[in-house]
């Protein structure tokens, strides 16, 4: 007997597909539902553009060794501090929303990222920003 109830798990394919035949467009609606929402969704979101810039910074292990050396080489609060004192109202959001950050490969590298609505306005962007820091910390003698 117990066999016989082991035999009668069975699925029957034929049963399930016709159920899901006759659920048919409910399955389609979703499916045209979230087709329709994903499409609007990326279609109406704003496009970023990402612009970044390797700057060679000091640490605080050996920063006797690399400040004796020229040029001179700055640490991550310095760049941060030269952004945030700037003002300018034409560059104020891009200066804003320009991050520094140290990359995972190199102690002696920092990250500059600035966005833009188009690649070529975020290059023009990040071209700012380098040339604000420059102005900032590298004043010309």
């Amino acid at each position: 007997m117990e066999r016989n109830n082991a035999f009668n798990d069975e699925i029957d394919l034929f049963e399930l597909l016709q159920k899901l035949y006759e659920r048919r467009w409910i399955i389609l609606g979703i499916t045209a539902f979230t087709t329709a929402l994903t499409i609007l969704v990326s279609v109406l979101m704003p496009k970023a553009y990402k612009a970044e810039a390797m700057v060679e910074v000091q640490t605080t292990q050996d920063s006797k060794i690399i400040i004796m050396q020229d040029p001179k080489i700055i640490d991550i609060p310095e760049i941060q501090e030269s952004i945030r004192i700037y003002k300018d109202d034409a560059f104020e959001d891009i200066l804003k929303k320009a991050k520094v950050s140290p990359t995972r490969n190199s102690q002696h590298m920092a990250k500059i990222e600035v966005e833009g609505i188009s690649p070529q306005i975020a290059k023009e962007n990040l071209e700012k920003v380098l040339e604000i820091i420059n102005k900032k910390l590298f004043p010309q003698k």
